[in-house]
This record gives C-alpha cells, sequence and structure tokens, in this order.
C-alpha cells in the first residue's frame, strides 16, 4: 500500500537528516545551533513515533486506522512543518561558511513543507475517505 510506504519513507528521511542538522552544528559549535539541532531531534522523534503507531495499527487494528489518524493528523502536520523550520534555521546559520549543505537541507526543507500541506493531504484522502 502507498500509504505505508509513504510513512516509512517520512521516517527514513528525518532520520537520514540528523546527521546534516548535526554538521551546521559542528561546524559552528555555537549554542542555539545546539538548540536547532536538539529541537530537529525531538520534533522527528515525535513526528515517527506518530508515524510508526499508524503503521502498527494498520497492521494490527485496521478497523481503527482512520480514528486513530484524525487523532494523529494534527501532530503529524504541526512536527513536519516544525521539522521543516528547522531545516530552514539550519541552512540560513550555515549558509555563509558552506554552499552545499545548506542549499540541501533549503531544498529538502520547503520539499518537506510542500509534501505536508499539499501531498500528504491528497494521500490520506485517497486512503481513508471510503465515500461511496
Amino acid at each position: 500500500m502507498w500509504w505505508r510506504f509513504h510513512q516509512v519513507a517520512r521516517m527514513a528521511v528525518i532520520a537520514a537528516f540528523v546527521y546534516g542538522v548535526w554538521r551546521v552544528h559542528a561546524s559552528l559549535r555555537l549554542d542555539w545551533t545546539l538548540a536547532i539541532f536538539l529541537a530537529y531531534v525531538v520534533a522527528g522523534a515525535v513526528n515517527g513515533t506518530f508515524r510508526a503507531h499508524l503503521l502498527f495499527t494498520s497492521a494490527v487494528n485496521p478497523h481503527d486506522l482512520p480514528d486513530e489518524f484524525r487523532r494523529a493528523r494534527p501532530l503529524i502536520k504541526g512536527t513536519d512543518l516544525l521539522v521543516s523550520l528547522l531545516l530552514l534555521l539550519a541552512a540560513a546559520v550555515a549558509v555563509r561558511s558552506q554552499v552545499l549543505l545548506p542549499s540541501i537541507l533549503a531544498a529538502v526543507a520547503v520539499g518537506w513543507a510542500v509534501t505536508a500541506l499539499v501531498i500528504e493531504p491528497a494521500s490520506y484522502r485517497a486512503a481513508f475517505d471510503r465515500r461511496p
């Protein structure tokens, strides 16, 4: 099911970019870049936990999935937007000292927000709306 793949892919991307945000902090070693890193890790962990919960529910108790999704959706969307903001902040902080990493972080941040605001709602409607 496409919806399951989407959840796993989103969790993998968040996990992969922990390293990118860490590299920004490691190159600057400022207290507030550490705060950006820690906030990213926490937001990513919350986001991933909710997505994993939905995957578990889909496997073990699929008839409850639409209700669980409705409960989790605001927190998933909120943490998605926070992840995007933190990636943009990390990119902005590092842009004077590097070019490639901030460019990648900014591009992923924009793509992440677009996916959260446009693509995910359409995917969820396709997966969960069972109207005739």
